[in-house]
């Protein structure tokens, strides 16, 4: 279900002069969602985000609708990692400052996650949106509580049912949870170090 990059850029900025391609270019709330579709974002998944705490509210620790992106993308739009790019906001992460974007230009397209602390890409999902939707899952994995993780037929049953609810197949869900599990036995990273986990454990799942 993985999405094939465009062969070209949709079309917004009509001037692509290089005063533009030396700096990013935000594109409006009023027409991020058209640009996402033209891209081959789900609209089921659009339409979630528009509407995540009617899916669970628990959910709303992992993915917004991007007002924090709105919000503080202006203010930090000199950091590099932006530079030359159309910039088109998916959704916020966490606590709003954080974010899944969509970065395009007549040579590249691609969806990434970064923080605003940070002039970094902190993950490279190219046009995946499967990878992406998997990676929001595993956030709202990794909040469940201990009682709710014990069972993990319920476990597997619950974030494919999410996972279908954001637009990836049931069976893809838990075929990567499935995998989560076993590395989670075999790597007590997962305890000492998340993040080496989940670099090592995980992104690799998603490519």
């Amino acid at each position: 279900m993985g999405i094939k990059p465009l062969l070209t850029a949709p079309i917004v900025n009509t001037n692509l002069a290089p005063y533009l391609m030396k700096q990013m270019n935000l594109i409006e709330d009023s027409k991020r969602k058209e640009v996402l579709l033209q891209f081959g974002i789900p609209r089921v998944f659009l339409d979630a985000i528009d509407n995540i705490k009617t899916i669970d509210s628990k959910l709303t620790s992992c993915i917004n609708y991007p007002k924090g992106a709105y919000y503080y993308l202006p203010k930090i739009a000199n950091y590099s990692i932006y530079k030359g790019y159309n910039v088109v906001p998916i959704c916020d992460s966490g606590q709003g400052d954080s974010f899944y974007l969509l970065l395009y230009n007549n040579t590249e397209q691609k969806i990434i996650y970064n923080e605003i602390e940070q002039d970094e890409i902190y993950a490279n999902f190219g046009l995946n949106i499967n990878a992406v939707i998997t990676t929001i899952l595993i956030e709202f994995y990794a909040l469940m509580d201990d009682e709710e993780v014990e069972d993990r037929n319920k476990v597997l049953k619950k974030i494919a049912d999410l996972g279908y609810e954001l637009c990836v197949e049931r069976k893809y869900s838990i075929k990567t949870m499935e995998r989560i599990f076993q590395a989670e036995d075999n790597d007590e990273d997962r305890y000492n170090n998340s993040r080496k986990w989940f670099d090592k454990n995980i992104l690799p799942l998603l490519k």
